[in-house]
């Protein structure tokens, strides 16, 4: 079964939650995260270490 799969959408229901979900979906940093570490969708990570509420865009190049 895959994480993803366990996700429950029901949860996310007001726009704080709608931006955290879209955070941890593109942090390799946390468990729904579905790249691969340091891909393209591995934007965010938590500078100070997971559940401090801290998060910062990593640093990568854009190919074009």
């Amino acid at each position: 079964m895959e994480k993803s799969s366990l996700i429950n959408i029901n949860e996310f229901t007001d726009w704080k939650a709608q931006i955290r979900k879209n955070i941890y979906l593109h942090s390799s940093d946390c468990e729904i995260f579905r790249g691969e570490p340091g891909d393209h969708m591995d934007i965010f990570y938590a500078p100070e270490g997971k559940g401090k509420g801290k998060w910062a865009l990593r640093e990568y190049k854009i190919d074009n």
